[in-house]
């Protein structure tokens, strides 16, 4: 593979990786978003998601 190639399917990888990691992120703060809805208790949220509190928070403040 040319140097360039391998530029170029690092990018990809990179680009692919990325995109994953923000839909992995959405669907946290979706399911964070339902929880609360539901009146679930934070400590269960943040358990449950992998969020901060930080997060939760930006959440049920939106």
């Amino acid at each position: 593979m040319t140097k360039v190639g391998q530029i170029i399917q690092e990018e990809i990888v990179a680009a692919a990786s990325a995109a994953a990691s923000t839909a992995v992120s959405e669907t946290k703060q979706d399911v964070a978003r339902e929880m609360l809805k539901n009146g679930e208790d934070i400590v269960k949220i943040l358990k449950y998601t992998g969020l901060t509190k930080s997060d939760v928070d930006a959440i049920s403040f939106s």
